[in-house]
């Protein structure tokens, strides 16, 4: 998968703050669209104070493939 993208600051703002276009393909787009809501899901996981009822197990976590 090639990343494509192109950031453009169309306009910066008397706070230091910037209004920018983002262009990418749409490969990109779901690429981080997933790791973005995979990231979500995971630190919701590790903060989350419930705890799993009594009878439920658990499938163990896959291990993350490596990228070519």
């Amino acid at each position: 998968m090639a990343i494509q993208m192109t950031v453009k600051m169309l306009k910066e703002l008397p706070d230091g703050s910037a209004i920018v276009t983002i262009d990418m393909n749409e490969e990109t787009k779901e690429y981080l669209i997933g790791e973005g809501f995979l990231a979500t899901i995971k630190r919701a996981l590790d903060t989350s104070e419930s705890k799993v009822p009594d009878g439920i197990e658990l499938a163990p976590a896959k291990k993350k493939r490596k990228s070519k």
